[in-house]
């Protein structure tokens, strides 16, 4: 290419999100829809009285038996529980 944006219209293939809402793309939707916004306080950590944050968009954990992908053995090999979410959505989409 010469450096110019190609005119080409973009096609996506597929979209997908995991979010405070929840791991269901329209399940997500519906709850925006309705004012809900995912964010409460921390279940994750326990923090203490002076800890400066307390509360968060926390994501659920994810039942890993639909998800061959996310077997329990697998995940412990990964180093950031962030990976599991990453991968369901990559996937899904």
């Amino acid at each position: 290419m010469d450096g110019r944006m190609s005119r080409d219209p973009a096609v996506i293939i597929g979209v997908d999100a995991v979010s405070p809402l929840g791991i269901d793309l329209d399940e997500q939707w519906r709850l925006a829809l309705a004012g809900q916004s995912g964010i409460d306080r921390l279940t994750r950590i326990q923090p203490g009285p002076d800890f400066p944050v307390q509360v968060a968009g926390q994501v659920a954990d994810i039942d890993h038996l639909g998800y061959p992908f996310l077997k329990p053995r697998e995940q412990a090999r990964w180093i950031s529980p962030l990976f599991k979410y990453a991968l369901l959505t990559v996937t899904r989409a």
